[in-house]
């Protein structure tokens, strides 16, 4: 990790890439992470809360897990949010769980950014290939994780 002064007089830490001697690994890597940044790329928040107020329309009062998807598409690239602060600002106060089984049980080709919403203490929740799914997704986006963790007061997104 190298240290560079940035303009306030404060300091950030920058990434420096491990070398990778085999030019194949090193295309793997290059192909992998640009098909993580395409996969980000298409997620059209304005889409996704213009089909939610479709929804609306045609009922008086959007479900629970409407309001969740709203919140989560909402979520910008490169910021995170706490299954706590999504059902706060979906109006269900107490309910992380419940954000969970809602994020569970989307599609697996849902263009939802769900990989943006992590547990209270900055750690990805998913076992298994899901997390590192959504480990390799934050980092896509310049979200960085140190001990497996995200620094929430850096990354954590204020509406």
């Amino acid at each position: 990790m190298r240290k560079s002064d940035r303009p306030n007089g404060g300091v950030v830490k920058e990434i420096v890439q491990p070398a990778v001697d085999d030019d194949d690994a090193r295309q793997a890597i290059v192909e992998e992470i640009e098909a993580c940044r395409a996969e980000c790329d298409h997620v059209n928040p304005d889409h996704l809360t213009a089909l939610l107020e479709e929804a609306d329309a045609d009922s008086a009062h959007a479900t629970a897990a409407e309001r969740v998807w709203r919140v989560v598409a909402s979520i910008p690239a490169g910021r995170v949010a706490t299954y706590g602060q999504v059902a706060e600002l979906a109006g269900l106060p107490g309910a992380a769980r419940r954000v969970g089984r809602v994020l569970a049980a989307l599609p697996t080709d849902s263009r939802l950014p769900w990989h943006r919403v992590i547990n209270a203490a900055g750690r990805v929740s998913l076992p298994g290939t899901h997390g590192v799914r959504q480990r390799r997704l934050l980092r896509a986006e310049g979200v960085y994780l140190r001990n497996q963790r995200v620094d929430l007061r850096r990354h954590r997104w204020t509406p």
